[in-house]
């Protein structure tokens, strides 16, 4: 499989809503690698919906509408609120999003 874009440091983040799965399932990540060109090796990235997970060998890859993201090395699959996906797609990590929703539960 052909990837359009290889991301590092990995989050395949679930999302669901008063414990409830929205069926929605999006990769965050770091680029390693964009042959693309659409992105820049360092940034964050925050995938459409994945459509698809597919293991090739020792591969995973994160298959949206219009792109396959292979995700490598070290990286979790996670559930967050769906309320989160904005602070994603601004380029805050999955750790600092419930780090910050922890701490301002704490305040209350």
């Amino acid at each position: 499989m052909q990837a359009t874009t290889v991301i590092k440091a990995w989050y395949l983040i679930d999302f669901e809503h008063d414990g409830v799965d929205q069926g929605v399932t999006v990769a965050w990540g770091i680029i390693a690698e964009d042959p693309s060109g659409r992105w820049i090796s360092g940034d964050y990235c925050c995938t459409s919906p994945v459509r698809d997970e597919v293991t090739e060998g020792n591969a995973l890859y994160a298959i949206t509408g219009n792109s396959i993201y292979q995700l490598i090395g070290p990286g979790q699959r996670i559930t967050m609120p769906a309320n989160t996906i904005l602070a994603l797609r601004q380029g805050y990590a999955p750790p600092e999003i419930m780090a910050s929703k922890a701490m301002h539960n704490n305040q209350r």
